[in-house]
């Protein structure tokens, strides 16, 4: 089967700008496969894992502080959530990668 990492609300979203640790995360995994299966097996006979499974996620949302007359009769500051129309983007593509690696399984 296949696996996949989400790297979730990340400030840059360019899955190259982290890939130096999702190769440290992949040694890791490597060096402790021989904890998974006394007869020989690495963790990539058991699953499907490389840096093509990390999909980078940006923040849900952004976040605004309101400085309008309104906002001002609350004793607290007043934010104001708006959603990112990257993380839709990003969330759509891994579903379809999902979609797509079950609709290839046996």
């Amino acid at each position: 089967p296949k696996i996949f990492f989400i790297l979730n609300q990340q400030a840059d979203p360019d899955p190259s700008k982290h890939i130096e640790s999702i190769h440290v995360l992949l040694d890791k995994l490597g060096e402790d496969s021989n904890l998974i299966d006394s007869n020989g097996k690495t963790i990539s006979d058991l699953i499907e894992v490389s840096d093509k499974n990390f999909i980078v996620l940006p923040a849900a949302f952004n976040s605004t502080e309101l400085n309008k007359p309104a906002a001002k009769l609350f004793d607290s500051k007043v934010t104001k959530l708006c959603p990112t129309p990257n993380f839709a983007n990003q969330c759509a593509k891994l579903r379809m990668n999902i979609i797509t690696t079950l609709t290839e399984m046996p």
